[in-house]
């Protein structure tokens, strides 16, 4: 070999650096051999909710057939998961790729959106995540497989005023119970809050639920109850007033206290079940 040859080689950063670092480095208590270095890359990462960009580009990719959705709508929706999954590994190699196009020292491997939705913080203060790492998802999965913590989850969708003037109102899932003796299902007390949130301008709001669509409709029994979707005032954000066509009239009492507890009006509060939300699909 020629002795600019071998100089050259020994010079070479790939060689070179590999051989000054890879006594520095032990994996697993063993001395690190692999002679593919690469280069530091950085992957910074966004919490901006992708849906906002999905909505503001073209509102029927968010929710087709919404201009057939009427005023004071409640009900039911499934997600579509593959599009979110292929859009969101979509989103994310090719933003990769402009991070490397601007001279930026990303990775194609990164995962820089992780939320499509709004998430809304669990009881514990974790905020749960739509997809995970993208070069974590299972070889074997097929699109749709991956994002969210497991099976399509439900999304209440809300079109109406009820939210423009209660904002606070608390949106809940309560599971059924059957009284024994009967067949209506009646309130239980296991609740769950809604995983994320999302809203279309004017009056358009949807609230994911970690919830199956056969969950939520359960069959009528003691075990498969299924569930209700609740939306009630604020219990901390009294209101004072009269009922609409109330012919009652109402005397001032002795001090201010008195006269108002005969305005107070008590909270109201709203439960449907699924099957009702769902009435073909529980038939």
């Amino acid at each position: 070999m020629l002795v600019s040859t071998a100089v050259l080689n020994a010079l070479n950063p790939a060689t070179a650096m590999a051989k000054a670092v890879q006594p520095l480095i032990s994996v697993g208590g063993q001395s690190y051999t692999d002679n593919d270095l690469e280069p530091v890359v950085m992957v910074p990462t966004f919490p901006r909710p992708v849906y906002e960009a999905v909505r503001d580009m073209s509102p029927d990719l968010l929710l087709p057939g919404l201009d057939r959705i009427v005023e004071n709508t409640v009900m039911l929706l499934e997600p579509n998961v593959r599009f979110i999954e292929a859009l969101m590994a979509g989103l994310n190699h090719e933003f990769g790729r402009e991070l490397l196009w601007r001279g930026f020292p990303a990775s194609l491997r990164g995962t820089y959106f992780r939320q499509f939705w709004e998430p809304l913080p669990k009881p514990d203060g974790t905020v749960p995540k739509d997809i995970p790492p993208i070069i974590d998802w299972p070889a074997a999965n097929h699109l749709g497989d991956t994002a969210g913590t497991g099976g399509k989850p439900l999304v209440l969708l809300i079109r109406g005023e009820l939210l423009r003037r209660y904002p606070n109102a608390i949106i809940r899932a309560t599971k059924a119970v059957i009284p024994v003796g009967q067949t209506k299902p009646a309130m239980g007390t296991e609740e769950l809050a809604p995983l994320f949130y999302a809203s279309m301008k004017p009056d358009l709001s949807f609230f994911g639920f970690q919830l199956t669509k056969d969950e939520a409709l359960g069959v009528g029994t003691t075990a498969s109850p299924g569930w209700f979707f609740v939306i009630q005032e604020h219990p901390t954000e009294p209101r004072f007033g009269v009922a609409a066509g109330s012919t009652t009239a109402v005397t001032p009492g002795a001090t201010s206290s008195d006269t108002a507890v005969q305005f107070l009006r008590r909270p109201v509060r709203i439960a449907i079940h699924a099957r009702d939300l769902l009435k073909e699909a529980a038939q």
